[in-house]
């Protein structure tokens, strides 16, 4: 389970990021319908979930999708931006000595 998983991945240190798809079926990009339980669950249990149909809403969906599942080149490129922010470790700042 999800839950299981956080605790092995935070016993090594890390935190546990689950990123939900989107239904891509619309004009635009929609939540699915299991994205307010995992992110309750992830919540309690101290993972973090990235929910791309919230993310992605603003987009025209025949923009970024192959078909209702399957994002196109731009729709990978759209995801890659909104992830790539949020994942990027924090810098590191020194002070001199």
């Amino acid at each position: 389970s999800l839950v299981r998983l956080q605790r092995r991945v935070a016993a090594a240190g890390g935190q546990l990021v689950v990123v939900v798809s989107a239904d891509l079926s619309g004009t635009h990009p929609s939540s699915l319908s299991d994205v307010a339980r995992l992110t309750e669950v992830g919540a309690s249990a101290g993972y973090r979930v990235i929910d791309l149909g919230a993310a992605l809403a603003s987009d025209a969906a025949p923009e970024i999708a192959l078909d209702g599942w399957h994002l196109n080149a731009a729709g990978h490129q759209r995801v890659a931006e909104i992830l790539s922010p949020m994942l990027a470790p924090s810098p590191v700042v020194t002070t001199p000595r």
